[in-house]
């Protein structure tokens, strides 16, 4: 947190850590870590890190994609600072379609083993109490039903279909409890989001 820090008031947008008064949108959202900042590459290179994501894929060749930081300023001080409601999705696309992104891997081997895994490693601690990652455990098992029902190569895999036609498949939903420092992975082809707290 220290070192995202450091990065962010390098940006002299005019933001404080000490002083919440400075995190407005104006100072805030321009000053957030890039992809390839100091600190998110810190974190990447962590031996702990490599070594969570080598043992899952069960080699040390590993590559990585570069996506950055996910922060929350404190809502209680600023309600407008509060995320969106959770909104569940799957990252992983069920069939390759012209003009889509290349963040966005495809099923290039088959709907029935994983293409990559994801995970983050928290900076903070995340429990129900205070919100963080939300995951439908053994989602990642129903992915090539989920396609053969509700995919399409124009539409991909709307999530939103799932929700009207399975909603008993959300009642399982968890949000992970993480401590500060750990790494959490999942099977690309689970259903996911964030949720806020009750606190």
């Amino acid at each position: 947190l220290t070192r995202i820090w450091d990065g962010m008031e390098s940006c002299r947008t005019g933001i404080d850590r000490s002083d919440p008064s400075t995190w407005t949108d104006r100072n805030f959202i321009p000053a957030l870590p890039g992809q390839q900042s100091a600190s998110l590459w810190h974190v990447r290179g962590l031996p702990e890190v490599r070594r969570a994501w080598a043992t899952a894929w069960e080699t040390e060749d590993l590559l990585v994609a570069f996506n950055t930081a996910y922060i929350w300023r404190p809502y209680g001080i600023d309600p407008s600072w509060k995320p969106p409601g959770l909104s569940y999705h799957i990252d992983r696309q069920p069939f390759p379609r012209d003009g889509l992104s290349v963040g966005i891997p495809t099923s290039r081997f088959g709907h029935h083993k994983p293409e990559y895994f994801q995970g983050f490693v928290s900076l903070v601690r995340g429990s129900p109490c205070v919100g963080g990652n939300t995951l439908i455990p053994r989602s990642h098992a129903q992915y090539a039903e989920f396609v053969r029902e509700f995919g399409s190569v124009e539409k991909g895999l709307p999530v939103s279909e799932i929700i009207a036609h399975r909603p008993e498949v959300f009642e399982r939903g968890i949000v992970a409890h993480v401590e500060q420092g750990d790494a959490l992975l999942w099977d690309d082809r689970t259903l996911h989001g964030n949720c806020t707290g009750i606190v």
